[in-house]
């Protein structure tokens, strides 16, 4: 599952989003079309309630059709760290592959000659070495500097891959990896702790999971920005975001 529309859109739909920030509306729709999927809105940042409220994006994505999202939510000027480039023949750790003469030579999004960038991680890219399966079908993140330094956002990037359930409460692959830890242990299958309503507090965001199985994302915003919500699947999926700002509500595009 090669998800390098994420990056694509980031790039195409960047400019028509930034001149349409003054359209009046409140809410944004996300939907498995090609863009469709990437809605961006400004907000001023707030760390406590004013008058009741809380700058932050809510996302809401209901049941039906159940689908697997990766899904990312960031301020616009970190959209850069969307994906991890690699440049065309770099050699893949022998442990990695079958045969040491293996490659990298090729992917379906290509930011400039000889570099390629990697945005999801799925079997390709965990081969590559790029993330391992506890990230599965998470967008990438380049959060290392080119000396291994963690890098500094603009805001913290939520990047999580959701598994919907249609008879009930699915689960995200951040918060299983933190039940796992939480329990110490390696599978869940025996548990299902995934079943029930429930509400979990990851870094970036907290998730709330409905009876029916709608999940509710809210990522709060510390800082003022131009925040972008991303998603993707292979299969169709709806869900609205709603930006919302301590001060009023700001326009989505």
């Amino acid at each position: 599952m090669a998800l390098g529309r994420i990056a694509r859109v980031l790039l195409a739909a960047a400019t028509t989003s930034l001149l349409a920030s003054h359209v009046l509306a409140e809410t944004g729709f996300l939907t498995n079309g090609l863009g469709d999927g990437f809605k961006c809105a400004g907000v001023y940042g707030s760390r406590s309630e004013r008058q009741g409220r809380r700058s932050a994006i809510e996302i809401v994505i209901p049941p039906v059709p159940p689908s697997d999202i990766a899904i990312a939510v960031f301020d616009y000027p970190d959209s850069r760290w969307i994906g991890i480039p690699v440049k065309e023949g770099t050699k893949l750790p022998d442990e990695k592959v079958g045969l040491p003469s293996s490659y990298i030579n090729g992917d379906p999004y290509s930011e400039s000659a000889g570099v390629h960038r990697f945005t999801v991680c799925n079997n390709e890219t965990m081969t590559m070495g790029l993330c391992t399966e506890t990230d599965r079908g998470r967008p990438l993140i380049n959060d290392r500097d080119n000396n291994g330094k963690p890098r500094l956002f603009s805001s913290i990037i939520y990047s999580d891959y959701v598994m919907l359930n249609r008879s009930g409460p699915g689960y995200t692959r951040l918060e299983r990896n933190k039940w796992l830890s939480a329990h110490n242990k390696s599978d869940d299958h025996s548990d299902q702790w995934w079943s029930k309503p429930r509400s979990t507090s990851l870094e970036g965001a907290t998730l709330e999971w409905l009876p029916d199985g709608t999940l509710k994302i809210r990522y709060l915003v510390n800082t003022t920005g131009y925040f972008c919500v991303d998603a993707a699947s292979l299969r169709d999926f709806t869900a609205r975001a709603e930006w919302i700002n301590s001060y009023g509500l700001l326009p989505a595009s």
